[in-house]
């Protein structure tokens, strides 16, 4: 997207929904392309356990908190790294903070690890990605500005999740979606016209339709990985009350976006450390407004 139609993009609602709604007659002719019969096709999601070590996800977590708490990335290395506290795009998840582009820190792991995530990904659609990213994310606990289901819009969007620590009750905040709801069309048709009509100035909410009742949390230790197409109705669960979550999100797209730069959230870039003390710093008392958020950080 050219910088001009971005900035259409931030500050026109109208240009958001008529993006998503031309993005949403799209999907279902991608997801014929895909292969049939597997678990990210036929759930939207699939579970790997221990793909990273402990020592591995150790060493991650080292590196974000040093970033975080003591130096943040040079400019050389292209990360850096967004907090939504202050955010005035967004009052969902005032508790999470991004490292964007950890690779520009850890070249290696990019080097030991991109092969392997693409093999697994063609093997379960039978296509071609690229990765754009990886980001190193922390959730602490928040028991009232989580975001409710949504997609993280209506493109061709996939993720890996690395939980870090382990993240084995419900209180530490885990990954949690509505198997199957990535193919499920009519519903985003009706979450999508109703944000439009009821006012949410984010097209890709989907808080109609959906209950927790119907919903999979995935409680695992860390290492653990989860393949996740991002149009399934999800969320981080919004009664996270436990511990701090470190979670490796490899962000993925289609494979002719490779060599695109990604600048995901650079509107709201920290720019000191922000100490320990300060992370456990209250957020407030209110729950966010179910129609005052604009485009949503993802």
């Amino acid at each position: 997207m050219s910088n001009w139609l971005s900035q259409l993009y931030v500050r026109y609602r109208f240009v958001r929904f008529l993006r998503a709604i031309q993005q949403l007659f799209e999907l279902p002719f991608f997801f014929r392309k895909t292969m049939r019969g597997t678990a990210l096709y036929d759930k939207g999601y699939k579970q790997l356990e221990t793909f990273l070590s402990d020592s591995d996800c150790d060493q991650i977590i080292a590196i974000f908190d040093k970033a975080l708490n003591e130096k943040l990335p040079e400019d050389d290395t292209d990360a850096y790294i967004v907090s939504r506290k202050f955010s005035d795009r967004s009052a969902f998840d005032r508790n999470v903070y991004q490292l964007m582009n950890f690779q520009g820190i850890d070249p290696d792991f990019q080097t030991r690890y991109e092969d392997k995530i693409l093999s697994l990904f063609k093997e379960e659609l039978g296509l071609d990605l690229c990765i754009a990213s990886y980001t190193v994310q922390l959730d602490l606990p928040d028991t009232l500005t989580k975001r409710p289901f949504h997609m993280d819009g209506f493109g061709v969007n996939y993720k890996l999740f690395v939980y870090l620590n382990d993240v084995l009750k419900m209180e530490d905040g885990p990954y949690t979606v509505i198997p199957g709801s990535h193919r499920m069309m009519g519903r985003k048709w009706v979450n999508l016209i109703l944000n439009l009509f009821s006012g949410n100035s984010t097209s890709d909410d989907m808080r109609y339709l959906h209950d927790d009742c119907d919903a999979h949390s995935f409680l695992a230790p860390k290492g653990t990985a989860i393949m996740s197409c991002q149009s399934l109705a999800h969320k981080g669960w919004q009664h996270h009350s436990g511990t701090r979550r470190y979670v490796l999100v490899v962000y993925l797209r289609a494979a002719h976006r490779k060599g695109e730069r990604f600048v995901l959230g650079r509107e709201s870039v920290i720019t000191e450390p922000i100490k320990p003390a300060e992370l456990n710093a209250s957020i407030g008392s209110k729950p966010p407004n179910s129609h005052a958020s604009s485009a949503q950080l993802r």
